[in-house]
Parts: C-alpha cells; sequence; structure tokens
C-alpha cells in the first residue's frame, strides 16, 4: 500500500503543481475585474455621501465637481443676460444659472 500511495502521491502532486502554475481561467479573470470595478464605485460612494452629508460647498466653487469628486474648482462668468447671471466650471463643463 505504501508504494501505491507514494505513486498517487507524486501524480496528485505534477497535476496540481501544473494547474497552480497556469493561468487563471478567462473567467476569473473577469470576475475579478467586475469586483474590482464594484470595489471602486463603491468606495467613490461612500466619499460623495461624506461629502454631501457634512460639507457646505462654497459659493464660487462647481458644485458637480465638489460633491461627486472632492475638487473644488472656481467657476468662471459665461454669457448671461439681463435676468440671469450663467457660470461655467471650466474642469467638467457644467453650466450653472442663477437668476438675478
Amino acid at each position: 500500500m505504501q508504494k501505491y500511495a507514494e505513486e498517487y502521491r507524486r501524480i496528485l502532486l505534477s497535476k496540481l503543481t501544473r494547474k497552480n502554475a497556469g493561468s487563471k481561467p478567462a473567467e476569473v479573470l473577469e470576475a475579478e475585474k467586475i469586483i474590482s470595478k464594484y470595489r471602486k464605485e463603491h468606495k467613490n460612494i461612500e466619499l460623495q455621501l461624506s461629502r454631501l452629508e457634512s460639507s457646505d460647498c462654497p459659493g464660487s466653487v462647481c458644485p458637480n465637481c465638489f460633491y461627486t469628486r472632492g475638487l473644488s474648482v472656481h467657476l468662471k462668468n459665461s454669457d448671461g443676460n439681463d435676468e440671469e447671471d450663467r457660470f461655467k466650471c471650466p474642469e467638467c463643463n457644467h453650466v450653472y444659472t442663477e437668476t438675478i
């Protein structure tokens, strides 16, 4: 029985060594990408929630950049009219209109 056990051990060791050294299957690689993307998105959501719950956006800063990405980008004056002022963010290009 000892001889059989030793032969079995060598075969199994060889098989598992080859399997362990091989590359991951495509579906495992895809699953890892999906999990990584989920973790990044979830972390970003946590940061956004934290800013939304605890911070007031300064008046001259783009709210989109401030709350979603944590950036303090100052708005630039844009063409408005007699009834409203317009501001544009140089980072995200969002346009804000404020009634005078």
